[in-house]
């Protein structure tokens, strides 16, 4: 498990490089980024939510994982690749889901009769 997370800890440096490169982006342009990722192709909240985190930077997340996995559990490509696959759609879809909740809530509003 050790070995599984550290894997993981130094595959996320490409979330880290992702992260400040948006950060130089906004810095310069002044504004926050409108729609990062693919968010820009997808028309319903879950499919933009789900586009959101989908980018370069995550294939290149996956590519270090497969490789590290690989490399660690002396596994196939093959095993090793859908087992990176199989977790991160997982994860995505969680993601998306609890970012469509968090936006069909935003816009609720209580009223209270007394």
């Amino acid at each position: 498990m050790r070995s599984a997370l550290n894997i993981v800890a130094w595959a996320s440096l490409a979330f880290v490089v992702r992260d400040l490169l948006r950060v130089i982006y906004m810095l310069i342009a002044n504004h926050p980024i409108a729609s990062p990722g693919l968010s820009a192709f997808g028309g319903a909240i879950f499919l933009s939510s789900l586009l959101a985190s989908v980018d370069v930077f995550l294939l290149w997340f996956a590519i270090l994982l497969v490789m590290g996995i690989r490399i660690a559990d002396s596994l196939p490509v093959g095993k090793a690749a859908a087992g990176v696959a199989i977790v991160l759609i997982l994860v995505l879809l969680a993601q998306a889901g609890l970012g469509t909740l968090s936006a069909k809530l935003g816009g609720m509003m209580i009223t209270r009769p007394f």
